[in-house]
């Protein structure tokens, strides 16, 4: 088989004053990194594949939407044929236009979506892709895929009470016998996948971890958090690699039972923390010759929740001078669903396979469950992707539903019991031997 290869990369750096994570963080003040949005282009004779991610928070509905036609436009495919998921740092942009759009309806002087500013990043987005495609380009010649644990990072923020509730241990917790509490259920390795030329030099890796990336929030300030210095240091390290940087189903997990100093020391510790998992995976990396590589697409009419509150209620709350920009963006999205009537989301999934290792990318913040179940269906090593459009928020299980805690707030998710199934029923699908 014949496959071609490029890399590229797109400078998403928010202008100063733009909201960071859509409006619940104080606007950016100073740039303390840039933020970059990394990608792969995947030529198998001819039909065109985009695989990318962003240093943002979310991006959300028909944010998403144009973001990946702009990449489809640029590589010369079909929206299908597009992957691209945000790592969820927070110390960068939430872009979702609608949501926005509605708060600023209610609040013109709250300005949470910069359009000039989304649109030539776009722009830029498409051309980048096509001028890499033309430029730089490389045959394909070898895959390599191999695991290594991140050593104290990950905690679940589930933590039992005792009494059948459950404690929320956020990213710097700060109370000692939630912080103690056991790791619990997580993912702990890190997962990579590495593309070599013909001539046997790498060229791309893609890494895969579960677990929100956040322990560096300072007021003000952009940058890429632990995932941001974990590039760094790999750019210093493998020149000439481009890393390509996922965050898994991390939406029930942090680094609350680590984090203990200051925000800025904390991004430099874990920032090296996933360095070294990510250099122990290099060096186990054995690349093999390409002998096959297949893409499925799933989708399903995903069931929401009903909106609890009437359209009235929200409005009131969007106009009230007291309420809080991450408070509104959650008001304003409960009533562009009910202006809308939207009952269901059409949810997708994607699986690329090469070599018989797979990767796949899911929308929304799963919980770490999903990405143990479609690790334990899959017949050979899967890596997984979450934070394709974040539409839905949260997205827990059944048995969360009735146990309660934040990641199934009807505020923080538009799904409820009943969601497990559906999912797992279309990872079956796209998982399963062809």
């Amino acid at each position: 088989m014949s496959v071609r290869a490029a890399t590229f990369r797109v400078d998403v750096t928010p202008p100063i004053g733009m909201a960071l994570c859509g409006g619940m963080l104080d606007p950016a003040a100073e740039i303390a990194q840039t933020l970059s949005m990394r990608g792969l282009v995947l030529d198998e004779d001819g039909q065109r594949r985009v695989i990318a991610a962003v240093d943002f928070c979310y991006i959300v509905g028909s944010s998403q939407t144009r973001i990946e036609e702009a990449l489809a436009r640029g590589a010369g495919c079909g929206v299908d044929d597009v992957v691209i998921q945000s790592n969820h740092t927070h110390m960068g942009p939430l872009v979702a236009e609608d949501i926005h759009a509605t708060i600023a309806r209610h609040r013109p002087e709250v300005q949470f979506h910069d359009e000039a500013w989304w649109s030539d990043l776009l722009a830029r987005a498409e051309s980048t892709v096509a001028e890499a495609i033309g430029k730089q380009s490389f045959a394909l010649g070898g895959v390599a895929v191999a695991s290594h644990p991140v050593h104290e990072f990950a905690s679940s923020r589930r933590v039992p009470d005792g009494a059948g509730g459950i404690h929320v241990r956020w990213s710097f917790c700060r109370t000692p016998h939630i912080k103690q509490a056991p790791v619990g259920v997580i993912d702990p390795a890190l997962d990579l996948i590495l593309l070599s030329d013909d001539s046997g030099q790498a060229r791309a890796a893609l890494t895969f971890y579960a677990s929100h990336p956040q322990v560096g929030i300072i007021p003000g300030l952009v940058h890429g958090d632990s995932i941001g210095v974990a590039l760094r240091l790999f750019e210093a390290a493998h020149p000439g690699v481009e890393l390509i940087h996922f965050d898994g189903c991390g939406g029930d997990i942090t680094a609350g039972k680590y984090t203990s100093g200051p925000a800025e020391r904390e991004v430099l510790v874990f920032g090296v923390k996933l360095y070294d998992a990510i250099h122990e995976a290099m060096v186990k990396a054995r690349p093999q010759p390409v002998t096959d590589m297949e893409w499925r697409t799933e989708r399903f009419d995903c069931p929401l929740a009903p909106v609890h509150c009437a359209a009235d209620h929200y409005r009131a709350l969007l106009d009230a001078p007291e309420t809080s920009g991450g408070s509104r963006y959650l008001y304003a999205h409960k009533l562009n669903r009910l202006e809308g009537d939207v009952q269901t989301y059409p949810f997708r999934l994607t699986h690329w396979r090469v070599n018989g290792h797979g990767a796949v990318f899911l929308p929304a913040e799963l919980v770490v469950d999903y990405q143990l179940y479609a690790k334990a269906q899959y017949r050979g090593t899967l890596a997984v992707a979450a934070y394709g459009d974040s539409y839905l928020d949260y997205v827990g299980t059944d048995i969360m539903f009735e146990e309660g805690g934040y990641e199934v707030d009807p505020e923080w998710t538009e799904i409820g019991p009943g969601i497990e199934g559906h999912i797992k029923s279309a990872l079956d699908r796209i998982l399963a031997d062809r």
